[in-house]
């Protein structure tokens, strides 16, 4: 005789769950999904500007190039923290290269341009060109 098992949709769905941790953390993880280096960003508009804030914790401005071509802004450049002694627990931090390039919805002012490091925040303020500043236009009325 055999057992029957009353059919538990909660199991069959945690089983799923499983697997799918499974098959993310030994494929992705381990293929070098997550080996980009990418540094949060913000961007943010104001009237005249705008405004890109990169967290980039342990970098100097020797290892960060920022070019703008064809209304994109590359930021990009290499860190190197470097191998502590020891076989590694967690390793979260990553050496290498990083790249972003942000694209602008209007035409800017390159001349103006700046870019600050400090603390490990790079921002970057990118002036709106005069066309692209948003400004009140007038009605005239029109006497007949």
């Amino acid at each position: 005789m055999t057992n029957m098992i009353r059919w538990n949709p909660v199991r069959d769905m945690l089983t799923l769950r499983d697997t799918l941790n499974e098959v993310y953390n030994a494929d992705f993880a381990q293929s070098g999904f997550h080996q980009g280096l990418a540094f949060p960003l913000d961007l943010y508009e104001t009237e005249s500007n705008y405004i890109a804030r990169l967290v980039a914790p342990g970098l100097n401005v020797d290892q960060i190039e920022i070019t703008w071509d064809n209304n994109v802004l590359f930021v990009k450049g290499e860190v190197e923290y470097g191998q502590l002694e020891g076989r590694p627990l967690v390793q979260e931090q990553r050496n290498g290269t990083f790249s972003r390039a942000i694209q602008f919805p209007a035409t800017v002012d390159t001349d103006g341009i700046r870019a600050q490091l400090h603390d490990g925040i790079l921002m970057i303020t990118v002036p709106k060109s005069e066309a692209a500043k948003s400004r009140k236009i007038t009605v005239h009325s029109i006497q007949s």
